[in-house]
């Protein structure tokens, strides 16, 4: 926990750190700072109060510091500060409201019909390529049982659902999302409360495990809870290259409060296979009626293999 100056009577509340002190991915306590700094200095500052937020949370982390740090023994980078839990779900429920979420969306375009028609066939392609790799894990009348974790508004669950999917959805805040996300009872709050016998033949993280404080644990959770050959697909922002928070894109990349692990491509890959995953390519899929964008990624498909992205299709091996 950060030890800071003794609040006065009427000052906010000050955010409470902890330390992770052994890489998130090998366990290794030979770590090095690669950049670190304060909430309260420039850059970062004028980042954060730039943002749209339910509950200014600058006041709380007055002058608390960051540091981004990396890992002698396999090169992981990760943040070494995270809030403890009670502050982490405060930060959800305060400073990162729904009005805020709609209007981050709509600041970086995401509410826009091009994202949003882009956003609804990269789902639809997943839901083809998933039932493709599920086949041998199924009967020909079987369908696919998928799920989502971390599933926000449960579009993905919504989409493999109108497909035929058994699909269903974890998020922590789904018992607030579940009235009025697409996916509807589909989506549950936490693993415990699916039922526990039931096995997964595909299992989705998008956006996910940059967010977690203890990440190679959930996966091993995850790993539990999906079928021997069973498919997992991880997506994650490609922190390649970054090195600190000197510009937006840097920032939007290692987000000290919210973007706590970095990945690169060959680092996502490491990490997942420690749980006993192997990559695999990701099939081809191919959801259009332009002739010219198949054509355009088609081609884009044929440098796949020299061109190694934080978009990855696993399967299950042990």
């Amino acid at each position: 926990m950060l030890a800071g100056p003794v609040p006065l009577a009427n000052a906010p509340a000050r955010a409470r750190f902890v330390s992770r002190d052994a890489c998130i991915a090998c366990g290794s306590t030979d770590l090095r700072a690669v950049a670190q700094g304060r909430f309260d200095a420039e850059p970062l500052r004028g980042f954060l109060a730039a943002d749209p937020w339910g509950e200014d949370p600058l006041p709380a982390l007055g002058d608390a510091p960051w540091e981004l740090r990396g890992c002698a023994a396999c090169g992981q980078v990760f943040h070494r500060w995270v809030l403890d839990d009670a502050w982490q779900k405060l930060r959800f429920r305060r400073w990162m409201g729904e009005a805020a979420m709609r209007s981050f969306a709509e600041r970086v375009g995401a509410t826009a019909f091009p994202a949003r028609w882009s956003s609804g066939t990269n789902r639809i392609a997943h839901v083809l390529r998933l039932e493709r790799l599920t086949r041998e894990l199924r009967t020909r009348d079987e369908a696919p049982r998928v799920l989502d974790f971390g599933c926000g508004w449960g579009e993905l669950v919504a989409t493999a659902t109108l497909a035929g999917c058994d699909a269903h959805g974890v998020d922590w805040d789904a018992h607030r999302l579940r009235g009025a996300g697409l996916g509807g009872d589909r989506l549950v709050g936490s693993l415990s409360e699916l039922d526990p016998s039931l096995r997964f033949h595909a299992v989705t993280l998008f956006e996910v495990l940059e967010h977690l404080t203890e990440p190679l644990e959930v996966l091993r959770q995850l790993r539990y809870r999906l079928a021997f050959r069973g498919i997992l697909v991880v997506e994650v922002p490609d922190c390649s290259g970054v090195d600190g928070i000197r510009t937006l894109a840097e920032y939007r990349a290692v987000h000290p409060l919210e973007h706590i692990n970095a990945f690169t491509p060959a680092s996502l890959e490491r990490f997942v296979e420690r749980v006993g995953f192997r990559r695999i390519e990701t099939p081809a899929a191919w959801v259009t009626a332009d002739p010219v964008r198949l054509a355009r990624t088609a081609a884009q498909r044929a440098l796949a293999p020299w061109r190694r992205t934080t978009q990855a299709y696993f399967r299950r091996e042990e």
